[in-house]
């Protein structure tokens, strides 16, 4: 039997559709956030350690990391209107 037996591929099985509609609860390391955030991951960390990033959460003792909804929200928060368009 395979490792996932699921059916589903990895990406498949992180979408919250392919898993009937229930929330994602997927973890990112720091490298995958600072990916998607489009940043790297040193500028991450800074954000982080000054208080003003993404809220992380604690996996181990040893290993910590970043839900993805919590990235997703924290990048929503920091949307500004582009020059000349009002903030409706």
């Amino acid at each position: 039997m395979s490792q996932h037996s699921t059916g589903l591929s990895r990406d498949e099985r992180r979408d919250a559709g392919a898993r009937g509609g229930k929330p994602s609860l997927t973890v990112l390391s720091y490298n995958e956030a600072a990916f998607r955030a489009g940043i790297v991951r040193r500028t991450l960390e800074r954000l982080l350690a000054e208080g003003t990033g993404p809220a992380k959460v604690q996996i181990s003792k040893r290993r910590v990391g970043i839900l993805e909804a919590d990235l997703e929200r924290w990048l929503t928060s920091r949307r500004r209107p582009a020059p000349g368009q009002d903030a409706a």
